[in-house]
């Protein structure tokens, strides 16, 4: 073993000698190890770990032709995981009765997605009051597998697949009050 003080080469020599290329890769690759952490916990920390988060928004303006009215709208998944089988629902109310409704379904969105449709009614809806709400999704189902090595007795006691559920979204209807049809509204796209 070496003895500290019999050694005449100190801790602060030893940092002067090191050239300018060491501490230059030094730093390089420190500054790369801490993006890369950073990365990887704000995808973490900010979108992986958040359920579906669907919202519905009528999109402006609408269609007339030939005696219907094609409302467009997006549907996004703010959330940060996939959500299937999602439902829109949307009812146009005259006079305070529901005269005409509508439903669509999305095959699915995964996080930060979205995707346009359109709801075709034959009233205006600028007569009305009209609301689309997303009503139902599913999350994606997770599948448990089996080890074909395994002898049937293990297998046996695997738990069997999760059965997707479906839930209520927590997004809150869009509704659109009365409004006058402006003339670009009338003409086709």
């Amino acid at each position: 073993m070496i003895d500290p003080q019999s050694n005449p080469v100190s801790a602060s020599q030893t940092a002067e000698q090191r050239s300018p290329w060491k501490w230059l890769t030094f730093s390089i690759a420190s500054v790369l190890l801490l993006t890369l952490v950073g990365l990887v916990i704000y995808a973490e920390v900010l979108s992986q770990n958040r359920p579906p988060i669907l919202t519905v928004e009528i999109m402006e303006p609408f269609r007339a032709v030939e005696d219907q009215f094609y409302v467009p709208f997006i549907v996004a998944n703010e959330g940060g995981e996939s959500a299937e089988a999602i439902q829109i629902v949307s009812e146009l109310r005259l006079n305070g009765e529901t005269n005409e409704s509508g439903e669509q379904q999305i095959g699915s969105l995964s996080g930060g997605e979205q995707i346009q449709g359109s709801f075709v009614f034959s009233h205006d809806p600028n007569q009305g009051d009209l609301i689309l709400r997303v009503a139902s999704y599913r999350q994606p189902q997770i599948q448990a597998k089996v080890n074909p090595s395994e002898n049937s007795q293990k297998n046996s006691s695997l738990v069997s697949p999760i059965s997707p559920t479906s839930r209520t979204a927590q997004s809150p209807p869009t509704s659109r009050p009365n409004s006058p049809l402006s003339p670009d509204r009338s003409e086709v796209n």
